[in-house]
């Protein structure tokens, strides 16, 4: 029996060591930093979206990412002034 070792292999091909490994994360991580991560991937996918698919992001769709941030930013200075408990 040989053993061979797949050098990309530790978090791509099994998406259970992926969720694993995601919830382990979410253990040692505080809340309003995964907070942060969440509400950034909505921001990023809609910058992206508009420069790399030449997409047109309608007035709504700007208002609510607008919400987004002022809502990440709330978050984060909540986090910066308010500390751990």
């Amino acid at each position: 029996m040989s053993f061979v070792v797949q050098p990309f292999s530790s978090l791509t091909t099994s998406p259970l060591k992926r969720d694993t490994s995601l919830n382990v994360n979410h253990v040692f991580t505080l809340c309003c930093v995964l907070l942060l991560f969440t509400g950034a991937v909505i921001v990023f996918t809609a910058l992206l979206s508009v420069t790399f698919l030449n997409r047109r992001i309608q007035r709504f769709m700007w208002l609510g990412i607008l919400f987004v941030v002022l809502g990440l930013v709330v978050v984060g200075i909540a986090d910066v002034f308010g500390g751990v408990s």
